[in-house]
């Protein structure tokens, strides 16, 4: 068995993955071969995969404190102090709404290259070229894995796109959310996937919104359905492929809430569904086999 670990984008959410991380590596002994990441899903791959295949109790540990050192500003700020001013001033003069170069830093400070090539784990992160609109992945001995991993995160329109191999890139869920192909291409047979967003997209109140404020609500409808054609996916010919789904039922909140406060919440509640759960996650099913 080739056991792949797939993880979806969400920004902020990516703590609920984390907490699925507890029940998965704790609970179930999962010992992935290797990590296929989508923006967030890529930075939480990163920090696994920095850790050797059966020590994935360090894996736990070290990604667990990396998520304790989050704080809103120490992901995003304002392009000039004052609230919507700021925001306003992105949105028309800057290349995203906010300034990202805090996440540049914090990605660089907890991204340890060497100990990810070494680990004799593959990762896999994926972006989008911004000029072609293609999409492209990036593995472990990639030499600008840390270039990657910053494009991957760019979440769109609100943090800043990144030059890799380049061209400017941005976050891969512009096309591909959750990237289940690209484990059953990598030649997964099993598949555990962390998908950080609820089937639907929820209700949401529009009125009296401004442009910002419903920003994120654009991106939480056409990602919803990118989201289910990703999770659709079953290849025409191959082996039979066990793919374990583990997704929250309901909305955990918005991607762009880094508060410690929420971060904790969110770590707490991943793994509290992960683990209710047992060991059939949201739902099990199989594909290829033909």
């Amino acid at each position: 068995m080739t056991h792949a670990l797939v993880h979806s984008g969400g920004g902020a959410n990516g703590a609920w993955g984390v907490g699925v991380l507890q029940h998965l590596y704790g609970n179930l002994g999962v010992q992935p071969d290797f990590w296929v990441g989508t923006s967030v899903g890529s930075l939480n791959g990163a920090l696994t995969c920095a850790f050797p295949k059966g020590d994935e109790a360090g894996a736990l540990v070290r990604t667990q404190d990396v998520w304790a050192d989050v704080t809103e500003d120490g992901i995003y700020k304002h392009w000039c102090p004052g609230g919507k001013i700021g925001d306003m001033r992105g949105a028309t003069c800057k290349h995203s709404v906010y300034n990202t170069e805090p996440l540049h830093d914090f990605i660089r400070k907890h991204l340890d290259e060497d100990a990810v090539r070494a680990s004799g784990r593959g990762l896999w992160v994926s972006v989008v070229n911004l000029a072609t609109g293609e999409l492209s992945y990036a593995d472990q001995d990639n030499p600008e894995l840390y270039e990657a991993i910053v494009g991957s995160s760019a979440y769109p329109f609100f943090f800043s796109p990144y030059r890799f191999d380049g061209a400017l890139v941005s976050d891969g869920g512009l096309r591909e959310i959750t990237p289940l192909k690209k484990a059953v291409d990598e030649g997964a047979t099993y598949i555990d996937v962390i998908c950080c967003q609820p089937e639907g997209a929820g209700t949401f109140d529009p009125e009296g919104k401004t442009t910002i404020e419903l920003g994120p609500r654009y991106l939480e409808l056409m990602s919803a359905e990118i989201n289910k054609n990703d999770l659709a996916y079953n290849p025409i010919t191959g082996p039979e492929i066990t793919v374990r789904l583990w997704q929250p039922p309901s909305s955990v909140g918005s991607g762009l809430d880094f508060s410690q406060t929420k971060v904790q919440a969110l770590i707490a509640e991943g793994f509290a569904y992960a683990q209710g759960q047992g060991t059939g996650g949201t739902r099990t099913w199989t594909i290829g086999g033909s």
